[in-house]
């Protein structure tokens, strides 16, 4: 070893095959005077480092999604497998060759051990196909990229209409319907038409079917107002019918009598107790459209009356 060796440690990066130097220092073989000292000769330090340079492992693409067939305005999942010997963290590059359908900020990739899973969802109900692109980096020059087809349909109408008691679907001709009881979340055995009549007050929804796509309607409440149960309906009268918003309200004695209104949806719009043959209520400030008027006397006799405002 001459005068001016150098003891260094060297990192060797696998990526660019190059190996850099971090650390160098001399290593002092001579006295200052250059000459040797042969009565005080010693072994000049000397240092050995092992370095063990192992090969990157790019990952590999077990399988890949083919194509898929996506519902719009819902999350749609696809998975694949990719396996790292390095057990390296794997970023994703995602392209989406019709962002205007399918965002590349509405995909997402996550894992769990070697099963990936990428999340997905359309734009504002549109409909149409979309390729899209990932590429998988080690960080480590290794990567791989696959490619699939989506094709977005629509997602069913989910909007229901009221004709209470009937309510019925905005999505025609279904593969199937199925209406549900929201307080139990349970079947309703035989309502499996677009349209259901239900028999008794709660909160109703449907299960819609396309063949692609399912989806399920918001719940709907339903009042089934009670009807006349002592066949008492000519001592209460209500006039004029249809109305422009004032009607009265006679009954042919003075008892206490209770008097509900409800609009079409089963809201309870007015509430009050009179105990004179004779009331006037002024319901000028309420939608025209159909109204439900409840009376109940102090035997607790029920009468229930439909009127219209115009």
């Amino acid at each position: 070893m001459k005068e001016g060796s150098f003891l260094e440690l060297v990192e060797y990066d696998p990526v660019s095959d190059m190996t850099i130097i971090v650390y160098s220092e001399p290593i002092p073989l001579f006295q200052p005077g250059g000459n040797w000292n042969y009565t005080n000769c010693t072994r000049p330090p000397s240092y050995q480092q092992l370095l063990e340079v192992i090969p990157n492992e790019a990952p590999m693409l077990q399988n890949s999604p083919t194509t898929q067939t996506a519902c719009s305005n819902q999350v749609n999942t696809a998975t694949f497998t990719l396996n790292d010997a390095d057990l390296d963290t794997i970023d994703f590059q995602i392209a989406s060759s019709n962002p205007a359908l399918l965002a590349i900020t509405n995909i997402s990739v996550t894992n769990v051990d070697s099963i990936y899973t990428i999340t997905y969802s359309g734009i504002n109900n549109q409909t149409g196909a979309t390729t899209l692109s990932f590429i998988a980096e080690d960080g480590y020059g290794g990567s791989i990229n696959f490619s699939f087809l989506v094709n977005v349909v629509a997602s069913p109408a989910i909007g229901v209409t009221q004709d209470l008691p009937t309510l019925t679907s905005q999505q025609n001709n279904a593969s199937s319907y199925q209406w549900i009881d929201c307080s139990n979340i349970t079947a309703i055995a035989g309502a499996t038409n677009q349209s259901y009549t239900a028999t008794s007050s709660g909160s109703y929804a449907v299960v819609i079917n396309t063949g692609a796509c399912s989806d399920t309607s918001q719940c709907v409440d339903v009042t089934i107002l009670e009807i006349d149960k002592s066949g008492l309906q000519s001592s209460i009268m209500i006039f004029p019918n249809p109305t422009s918003g004032l009607i009265t309200i006679l009954q042919n004695n003075s008892t206490e009598t209770e008097i509900e209104i409800h609009n079409i949806i089963g809201r309870l719009i007015y509430k009050t107790r009179i105990a004179k043959q004779q009331a006037t209520v002024d319901l000028s400030k309420e939608a025209k459209g159909v109204y439900f008027v409840k009376t109940t006397d102090h035997n607790r006799n029920v009468t229930n009356r439909k009127i219209i405002i115009q």
